[in-house]
Order: structure tokens, then C-alpha cells, then sequence
């Protein structure tokens, strides 16, 4: 199947696109928007980067097995979408591209299945579902 896709949102810095794909897989580092409405802007849109304790153990060259495992332990996430940074800047940058994920969105992350949901810190969690 040929992967299709479409911009929803265009600014100067990047775009927000969807895709004809029946599954939402997510990587670790993988970049995603979501929309908002704003009282004083309309729609507006935060974007976010996927990581998870396995990924994170295996980038810092620790073991993932027990990274995991400890995360369980803690009561922590093993799997999150972290709100990126804003910062503006004077010189050239590439053009960045996010997938629009939305709120109840069923993706696959790692080999499990979660739905999207909003987290109170501004986040956005992942809750376990059954495949």
C-alpha cells in the first residue's frame, strides 16, 4: 500500500500531516501534533516526541530489560509523548513534519497497544488497551 499524505496544519517552521494508514505505529523519537483551541488563535497545535524506558536504557547503553522492569516497580510510565520546547530562532532551519495523533487514538508503541490520552502536566499518556 502506498502511504498517502495530507497537511491539516502548514506554518513557517512545520507541517501537520494524517496518512491513509489503518494502524498508528509509534517509535521511540518519533514526532507527533495534536490540536487545541485557543480563545484568542483558533486552532492550534502542540507537538510531542514519543520515548519509553526500553528506548531510553538502550540510547544511555544501560539495560533495558531491568530499566523496564524497575519502571513497572516505581508505579512509572514505560511508555510516554513528552510536549516539546518551543524556542525561536535567528537562523535556517529544516522544515519539520508531525503526525496528527488525537486524543483516544488507538496506536501501537513497541509491540502494545494504548489509547492517547491527556495527562495533567500537559503531556500526553498512554493507557494500556487490549489489542
Amino acid at each position: 500500500m502506498r502511504i498517502e499524505k495530507k497537511v491539516v496544519h502548514t506554518c513557517p517552521a512545520y507541517d501537520v500531516v494524517t496518512d491513509n494508514r489503518d494502524v498508528f505505529y509509534i517509535r521511540a523519537g518519533d514526532q507527533f501534533a495534536m490540536a487545541y483551541e485557543s480563545l484568542r488563535h483558533g486552532t492550534q497545535y502542540r507537538t510531542y516526541t514519543a520515548g519509553s524506558a526500553v528506548a531510553y536504557a538502550i540510547e544511555n547503553h544501560d539495560d533495558p530489560i531491568r530499566s523496564y522492569l524497575g519502571a513497572l516497580e516505581r508505579g512509572y510510565s514505560t511508555h510516554w509523548l513528552n510536549q516539546n520546547g518551543v524556542s525561536l530562532t535567528l537562523h535556517q532551519r529544516e522544515r519539520e513534519e508531525y503526525r496528527l495523533i488525537e486524543r483516544g487514538q488507538k496506536v501501537k508503541f513497541e509491540g502494545r497497544w494504548f489509547y492517547v490520552e491527556l495527562a495533567p502536566n500537559h503531556n500526553l499518556k498512554l493507557v494500556p488497551a487490549s489489542a
